[in-house]
C-alpha cells in the first residue's frame, strides 16, 4: 500500500520521515508510531467532539497502513506489553525519530 501524498506530507511535518524511511522501520518503531498516530487521531477528536479534523483523518488513515504492515504478532501488543518486552527502551521515554531514524533514546 502507498502513501497518498496527504499521508507523506504529514509522516513527514509529524515524524520527519520520508516514505522510503516509514516502510524500512522495524517492528518496535512501526509500532510506537502507530501509537503515536492513535494519539493524534485522539487528541484532534477532542478539539470538536462534532466534526473530525483533517489532521485527525490523515493519522486515522495511517494508522490503517500501519496495521496493515505490522507483523501479526504486533497488531494487539497493548503498551504494557510492549513496555515488558522492552523495559529499557521505553523507560527512557521510548522510540523517537531522530533525523528520520527511528533510535532508542
Amino acid at each position: 500500500m502507498n502513501l497518498s501524498n496527504i499521508q507523506r506530507r504529514f509522516i513527514n511535518d509529524e515524524f520527519g520521515l520520508s516514505e522510503a524511511q516509514f516502510y524500512g522501520l522495524s517492528p518496535l518503531p512501526l509500532w510506537k508510531l502507530r501509537e503515536d498516530c492513535i494519539d493524534i487521531e485522539c487528541c484532534e477528536a477532542m478539539l470538536d467532539t462534532n466534526a473530525a479534523t483533517e489532521r485527525g483523518n490523515v493519522a486515522a488513515s495511517v494508522v490503517d497502513i500501519l496495521s496493515s504492515i505490522l507483523p501479526k504478532e504486533w497488531k494487539q501488543k497493548t503498551p504494557p506489553e510492549v513496555e515488558a518486552l522492552y523495559p529499557g527502551i521505553m523507560a527512557s521515554k521510548g522510540i523517537e525519530f531522530f533525523d528520520g531514524l527511528a533510535v532508542a533514546v
